[in-house]
């Protein structure tokens, strides 16, 4: 028993002087080789406000900031030493506290993120868990507008870490949550993603959800997708549900589309002044009018559209073509149409009598491409 206290004991003070040697080792150079290695990687200015070891063995980092692109309160890593051993750099937890990304998109198309280098007889890299607390993205889009379309990324708060049972497990868990935002502050919606994908198995099982998507202040993206005619006010909620069993993905969804509040009509530049007591709805252009009717055609009677559909593609390479996201769509659409009931579709048809013609044009359209 002595022996084995002996051999403790011995081994507790090697690694207490390693750790103490390492210690000292990063508070004298590891600032220099640390900030050394991103320029060299990025292609970036970088620096660190301090670095520090901790038991049982994590790096810190604090203040880093990487050009333009990154800046991070708080960056923890906890590197593997069997890793290490087998000549790998594994983090088993990977910590970023307050991170701001700017992410910006030139007129061409390409991104402000360098490519790493690949170097020769580099050591294979494997992050096993990393968590991200109060993040943020600001991404600025030169492809929308000369002065950049921005979108803020905020409140980011992920979780994802690695099955470490069996070690060749590929099974992780990942939870996800975020809030957009304009440059200026206004809500524009949130996000989150919570369940687990197995790459080796090809399964998966996970909930994805936008809501309250303002779908006004995302117009330069969305198009008329929506409407033709402007929109005061729009927005979106959207539901996801991803299962996947031997690389077969079934994604059924739920989209909601409600708020809706149109711009009073303006009349045609041709067009004459109205006589007294005509209003200027009378005014209208009709291809304005056709897609408005068409619309009311699937809402309900608060003007809502709900709508239910499904998608199947593969896990590991998921392929969803615009023709069969339409025919999804319209499917839904004709679905809840055929459920409101005889009396409210009569309903509407009276009001819309004038339009079919132009209402089959319009849906003709939808499935000019499929």
């Amino acid at each position: 028993m002595k022996k084995i206290n002996k051999v403790i004991i011995s081994g507790l003070a090697v690694f207490l002087a390693i750790f103490i040697a390492s210690s000292i080792y990063i508070a004298l150079y590891g600032k220099k080789i640390v900030e050394s290695s991103i320029q060299q990687n990025l292609k970036m200015k970088a620096s660190i406000g301090g670095i520090s070891l901790s038991m049982p063995l994590s790096l810190h980092l604090t203040s880093l900031e990487i050009g333009d692109l990154l800046r991070a309160k708080e960056i923890s890593m906890r590197p593997s030493i069997l890793g290490l051993f087998a000549g790998k750099i594994v983090l088993s937890g990977l910590t970023i506290i307050s991170p701001v990304v700017n992410i910006e998109q030139a007129a061409d198309g390409s991104l402000n993120i360098s490519k790493l280098e690949q170097k020769e007889n580099q050591p294979p890299f494997y992050l096993t868990g990393l968590v991200v607390k109060n993040g943020k993205i600001i991404f600025s889009d030169n492809k929308i507008t000369p002065e950049g379309f921005k979108i803020v990324i905020d409140k980011i708060d992920a979780n994802i870490s690695k099955a470490m049972i069996p070690p060749s497990s590929l099974n992780t868990k990942f939870k996800v949550t975020v809030s957009f935002a304009s440059p200026g502050n206004k809500n524009l919606g949130s996000a989150y993603i919570d369940g687990w994908i197995d790459l080796g198995l090809k399964d998966m099982d996970a909930t994805f959800e936008l809501k309250g998507i303002d779908a006004i202040y995302l117009q330069p993206y969305l198009g008329d997708l929506i409407s033709s005619r402007k929109l005061l006010s729009a927005k979106v909620n959207f539901l996801a549900h991803l299962s996947a069993r031997s690389n077969n993905l079934t994604i059924d969804s739920s989209f909601r589309l409600f708020d809706l509040v149109y711009a009073k009509a303006e009349a045609p530049k041709e067009a004459e002044a109205p006589k007294e007591g005509e209003a200027w709805q009378e005014a209208r252009m009709p291809s304005i009018d056709v897609v408005r009717n068409t619309l009311d055609l699937f809402t309900d009677k608060e003007g809502n559209l709900n709508l239910e559909f499904s998608l199947k593609t593969k896990l590991d390479n998921p392929q969803i073509s615009v023709s069969q996201l339409k025919k999804a769509i319209v499917e839904a659409a004709l679905s809840n149409l055929a459920s409101q009931g005889p009396e409210s579709i009569l309903e509407k048809v009276n009001k819309n009598i004038g339009q079919f013609e132009e209402i089959g044009k319009e849906l003709k359209k939808i499935f000019k491409n499929k």
